[in-house]
């Protein structure tokens, strides 16, 4: 589950799917109602929560919320831009068990504000990134901090157009999710193997680059990929999916959506977690495949891409 904690964010990506609901007049989770998401996913079993926003960091009270979601035995994955406090890095420095992992979103160096860019390189210069060992088995050495980068391709991608990523390398960011930008319409997905072949060869850069790449967020319709596509793809990412699951997104007011391209869909916190997730699920009952119509994949492994626009 997805606990939007606050819609503020310094930045105004083209690529984010939080689109009008940032900076937006919900802005920030309270205390109590966090405490209510967490209690609900522990009645689940659930023991690991995503906190995002907006830019999570924003929140006034987050380092209160990352310590309260610890002592009740959960474990943090916290999205962030990066462009934080020197005192939230020390909090995440001296408390790394508290987090899996914490995942950098990164934009186009260019398209951050001034002194913006700079300001993102001393946090990740700061970051305490070396292997420690581990508290069970101190022979044993693991990260100290599971830092993590993130970025969502477009329509405009160029095979070397986010070589940038390889300067972070030496920082500790050696993981890289990819996914694709699906607030561009399905049309100039569907079908289109020459988008495809520059996304292989982003991977192939990557990996070839000794970095560990995998598909974040939703899945990479197959007709976008040749045969020949989707073998270098199987090799090359660590985690590759074309299908779609609904992620269950909470927003600030504890109103909750399937997923930032659904937003116009809504239930309430209150209903519970088990029927807001069989709610969901009976949304793909309703989808209008379109021109995925005739095709053999479509409702087994593919989700044709976004159900956006579909439901």
């Amino acid at each position: 589950m997805n606990i939007i904690i606050t819609t503020r964010c310094h930045k105004l990506c083209d690529f984010c799917f939080m689109g009008d609901l940032r900076n937006n007049a919900i802005t920030d989770m309270t205390f109590e109602d966090f405490k209510k998401c967490i209690a609900e996913l522990i009645s689940h079993n659930i023991w690991t929560v995503n906190l995002l926003g907006g830019e999570a960091t924003l929140h006034p009270q987050l380092i209160d919320f990352i310590e309260y979601a610890s002592s009740q035995g959960m474990r943090i994955a916290l999205i962030t831009n990066l462009l934080y406090s020197d005192g939230f890095i020390d909090f995440a420095n001296q408390n790394s068990y508290m987090f899996e992992p914490i995942m950098v979103n990164t934009d186009i160096p260019g398209n951050y504000q001034k002194g913006h860019y700079e300001w993102f390189m001393k946090n990740l210069s700061r970051i305490d990134w070396k292997p420690k060992p581990s508290e069970k088995n101190p022979k044993k050495m693991k990260p100290h901090l599971n830092w993590f980068g993130r970025i969502t391709l477009g329509l405009d991608m160029k095979e070397d157009m986010y070589d940038y990523l390889f300067d972070y390398k030496p920082y500790g960011l050696d993981t890289l999710g990819i996914s694709l930008d699906m607030t561009v319409p399905r049309k100039h997905f569907i079908n289109n193997t020459a988008l495809g072949d520059i996304l292989v060869k982003i991977v192939r850069r990557f990996k070839d680059g000794g970095i560990t790449v995998l598909q974040d967020g939703c899945g990479m319709p197959l007709c976008m990929f040749t045969d020949e596509h989707r073998k270098i793809l199987a090799t090359h990412l660590r985690y590759v999916n074309s299908g779609c699951s609904f992620a269950v997104d909470v927003l600030p007011n504890l109103e909750v959506i399937p997923c930032m391209m659904l937003q116009h869909i809504r239930a309430r916190f209150e209903d519970g977690l088990k029927k807001i997730t069989d709610d969901f699920s009976k949304l793909h009952k309703n989808v209008d495949a379109q021109e995925c119509t005739d095709c053999p994949h479509f409702y087994k492994i593919c989700a044709g891409f976004c159900l956006n626009g579909r439901i």
